[in-house]
């Protein structure tokens, strides 16, 4: 299990009891890192920042806002997430572009482009159906 420290940002009283929104700050793991200042990534990190991710969830505990919270993610929910996230959209990008290709190759003509279209249509379409499967 990883866990991670929230800030509850607002809490509203639900009838199966209460809806909480969860502030919690990504952390990189940079500001540990001896070379961060000669790092790509450690780099980055200074420019960016830290991200801040909501989430919200409904729970029976009567929290209030500004209280700290442990929230705990299975490590097999992230991997199985994290495949998802990487894997559909490559195999939908290959898929499109060998679709595309065959297509346009049966109609008598060189699929090169037909196959780079077909990649990038399979790819976007890919990511906005995951979008909507996550936000749901």
């Amino acid at each position: 299990m990883m866990t991670a420290v929230a800030t509850v940002a607002e809490v509203s009283r639900q009838a199966q009891g209460f809806k909480a929104v969860l502030s919690c700050q990504q952390q990189s793991s940079c500001s540990g890192c001896a070379s961060k200042s000669n790092c790509a990534t450690g780099q980055v990190t200074k420019v960016i920042g830290n991200r801040e991710h909501l989430w919200t969830l409904l729970t029976d505990q009567p929290l209030q806002v500004g209280e700290q919270v442990e929230i705990g993610f299975p490590e097999s929910e992230i991997v199985k997430n994290a495949a998802k996230m990487y894997l559909i959209p490559l195999l939908a990008m290959l898929l499109g572009s060998v679709l595309a290709n065959l297509v346009y190759h049966s109609m008598g003509g060189q699929g090169e482009i037909a196959a780079i279209l077909g990649g990038a249509l399979g790819f976007v379409g890919s990511l906005l159906w995951l979008k909507r499967g996550f936000a749901h």
